[in-house]
């Protein structure tokens, strides 16, 4: 079983294109409040609808301060930690990170969690949308 866990940014296709290359049941989505400037959280809703809707995979939001480096490890930890605790048969390598979304600084809190958990990580390159 794979379990993904994306970073949603300006560029939310890159999350559905990290997708395409595995075909997982749960899909944890990280994203941060909505900006004067830019929708995060309303574009993680949206992507959480569409992707159970065309993809039908279970979608769960997390939402992080995109300032704390911290928090983002954590929530990512714990979000791993408590699927391992409902499934127990998932290894570490189970867990994949996609951390092309989010600002650069989920990016490095993304890898340190990574890291930390033996999880994988993956940067999508060109996204084909």
């Amino acid at each position: 079983m794979l379990v993904p866990l994306s970073l949603v940014g300006r560029t939310p296709e890159v999350v559905e294109e990290g997708l395409t290359k595995s075909s997982p049941d749960k899909l944890y989505i990280v994203h941060t409040k909505d900006e004067s400037d830019y929708s995060y959280q309303e574009e993680a809703k949206e992507l959480k609808k569409r992707i159970g809707r065309e993809y039908k995979i279970k979608v769960d939001l997390l939402k992080v301060d995109a300032a704390d480096l911290d928090q983002i490890i954590d929530t990512i930890l714990t979000a791993i930690h408590n699927e391992r605790k409902e499934n127990p048969s998932l290894s570490k390598r189970d867990f994949v990170i996609n951390i092309t979304g989010g600002t650069n600084l989920m990016a490095a809190a993304a890898t340190t969690a990574a890291y930390l958990s033996g999880s994988r990580v993956i940067y999508v390159m060109h996204p084909s949308t």
